[in-house]
């Protein structure tokens, strides 16, 4: 087993080029994809403690967190890739879904390595305390 941590700069952290770096470091390990190495990313799509439920687990999600993690979900169908990669573009909702990036940037790690046409599916959708969202899903 090899455990990698993030290192990421909270003042920079919604420059595309950042989470760009951070695909592309991902693409590093494709060869041990390649030779069996099974590779796990753990976070989530939407996680902003500062407006989180805690009385609630089952609170419905917030309209911006509910609007983000479909947009997550489209772009991840659709293997649009650099879409996920400029949260710039998704406005508000991406702001309020991911103020830091340490629950996002394994999400963007595991997908950089999806190889050409192989296919994603969800093994797991759901929100919890309404601005948390959990989407786990698996390559190949």
């Amino acid at each position: 087993m090899l455990e990698l941590s993030l290192d990421y700069s909270p003042i920079n952290h919604w420059k595309t080029t950042h989470l760009q770096y951070y695909y592309n470091l991902a693409l590093e390990l494709a060869p041990l994809r390649e030779k069996g190495v099974l590779i796990i990313g753990s976070g989530n799509i939407v996680h902003n403690l500062r407006v989180i439920d805690f009385e609630n687990v089952a609170a419905s999600p917030y309209p911006w967190s509910r609007d983000f993690d479909e947009r997550v979900k489209r772009y991840l169908t659709t293997g649009s890739h650099s879409a996920l990669l400029d949260l710039n573009q998704m406005g508000l909702s991406a702001a309020m879904a991911v103020p830091t990036l340490d629950h996002y940037l394994p999400m963007v790690q595991a997908l950089a390595l999806q190889g050409k046409g192989e296919p994603l599916k969800f093994i797991f959708e759901g929100f919890q305390n309404a601005s948390v969202s959990m989407r786990a899903f698996q390559i190949g």
